[in-house]
Order: C-alpha cells, then structure tokens, then sequence
C-alpha cells in the first residue's frame, strides 16, 4: 500500500510492504474461490429452478383459486336465486292470503249493513205498530163522534148551527156565543 503525504511544500511517500505470499497459497485461495463461486453459482440455479416451481404453482394455486371463486360465485347466485324465488312464493302467499281475510271482512261488513238496515225496518214497523192503532183508535172515534162524512155536515157544524137557532131566542145563550165568537 501506498501512502502519499503533503506537508507545506515538500511531499513524502511512504511505502507499507505487504507479506509475502507464495504461488501455492494463492493458487489455493484462487481456487477456494472458484468453488466457493460455483458453489454459487450452482445455488442460484437452484433458487432460480425453484422460483420457477414456486410460480408455476402460485399460476396452477390462482387458476384454482379463480375457479373457486367462480364456482363460489355461482352458487352464490343460484342460492340468491333459489332465496329470491322462495320470498317471492312466500309474498304471495302471504297476500292471497291477505287479500282473503280482506273478502272476508268486507263480507262481514256488507252483512253487518245488510242487517243493520234489516233490524231498522222491523225496528221502524215495531214502533209504527202502536202508533198506527192509535192513528185507527182515533180515526174510529171522530167518525163515530163527529161524523165528517154526513151530508149536512159533522156533528159540531149541525150543533153550532141549532144553537145559533136558538140564540136567535135566547139571550143568555146569544151573549155566550158571543163571548166565544161562535156567532
């Protein structure tokens, strides 16, 4: 090894001598070396043929997986497609039978009218009954009592008219008819 100093103006080499070594030693290490880099060599190869292995596998490891997938997929769908069409059937279900209990009570509430209005006409002839004998009770007895029918006229026309006969010769009689504007 050499050495070079600079001091000011004057520069000085200095010289490190190296130990000797003989042909034989580096013809040794040289070939160390030489082994050691075949040894090298050879492991790199065999990193490199395994690399190579390690990705044909990962290829062959993500076809299969992708094929998984896929056919993971495609039961996916199909388990969607069988739940969908099963909620569907059951939807229908449900509003057939909705819409049947819906029939049913509207039917119910068309016979609850039905007989409403049925219990207000027996309801309206019940209470009409006394009313209309009443209506008959009296009608029976003007016609009996008063006689609107008669030709001359009802009983109260034919007794006002004899009592303003005979107002015409009486007085008392005339100054009560009178007092009640009957004459």
């Amino acid at each position: 090894m050499i050495i070079y100093f600079s001091i000011g103006a004057a520069n000085a080499v200095a010289v490190d001598v190296a130990p000797r070594i003989s042909d034989r030693e580096i013809i040794e290490k040289l070939t160390s070396i030489e082994s050691g880099q075949a040894a090298l060599s050879q492991r790199l190869t065999d990193l490199r043929d395994e690399v190579g292995t390690i990705r044909a596998e990962m290829k062959t490891t993500q076809i299969s997986f992708r094929e998984e997938i896929r056919a993971g997929q495609a039961a996916l769908r199909e388990e969607i497609r069988t739940g969908q069409a099963a909620l569907r059937e059951e939807m229908r279900a449900g509003l057939d039978a909705l819409r049947d209990t819906m029939l049913a009570l509207f039917g119910g509430l068309i016979a609850l009218i039905i007989a409403l209005f049925g219990y207000i006409a027996w309801d309206r002839q019940t209470t009409m009954r006394p009313m209309q004998r009443k209506i008959e009770t009296l009608s029976h007895h003007i016609e009996r009592d008063l006689e609107p029918e008669h030709v001359d006229g009802s009983r109260m026309k034919r007794l006002l008219e004899a009592l303003r006969e005979l107002s015409k010769t009486d007085t008392k009689l005339e100054t009560v008819l009178r007092n009640f504007s009957l004459l």
